[in-house]
């Protein structure tokens, strides 16, 4: 597996989640992650004002373009709990830097612990790993591919299943695992 590949077993999941508080940056940074799907650019700029009413509104640093969606009932409460324990403001950022708490972690910081993470359980992750997983993990309870073509912003179901790594896995189970 990839850095950038979604990650497929359920049971690497609970225990990626299972491994910080909940409370903490780290398990916020990475939840937050996987249930919405965001580059990892426009998680870092996010704001606790932005969310903390249960929507995410942002512009999204690479497209430009505004995004807009409901948080899911378990994020919002993840996030509502991470702000009062760690007393953030809705002017501060939703992963302030312990360093400068003017500023959110970095860039670097975030692949940090996301890699971390994925070591302690024997996955090589990545932020854009969690953003595939997103994906994936949709696609599988919807089949909705048009849908996640709009949230990544792909041109076609295509780019969209290989981008969450259904392409050579369809392959395999639809066509070449069955005897005819």
């Amino acid at each position: 597996m990839s850095t950038s590949s979604p990650v497929k077993d359920q049971e690497k999941l609970r225990e990626l989640k299972s491994l910080w508080d909940k409370t903490s940056k780290k398990y916020v940074l990475i939840d937050f992650m996987l249930n919405t799907g965001l580059r990892v650019s426009d998680v870092l700029s996010t704001k606790v004002g932005t969310v903390l009413n249960g929507e995410y509104i942002g512009i999204e640093q690479k497209t430009k373009k505004p995004k807009r969606f409901q948080l899911n009932a378990g994020i919002q409460l993840i996030i509502r709990d991470y702000v009062l324990a760690n007393q953030l403001t809705e002017d501060d950022y939703l992963f302030p830097s312990n360093k400068n708490p003017e500023q959110p972690i970095s860039r670097y910081q975030a692949f940090r612990i996301v890699q971390e993470s994925g070591d302690l359980i024997g996955l090589k992750l990545s932020p854009h790993s969690l953003r595939k997983t997103f994906g994936y993990l949709h696609y599988k309870r919807t089949n909705n591919v048009s849908l996640l073509m709009k949230v990544f912003n792909h041109s076609s179901p295509t780019v969209t299943l290989s981008y969450i790594g259904l392409d050579e896995e369809t392959m395999q189970n639809e066509i070449y695992n069955h005897y005819i």
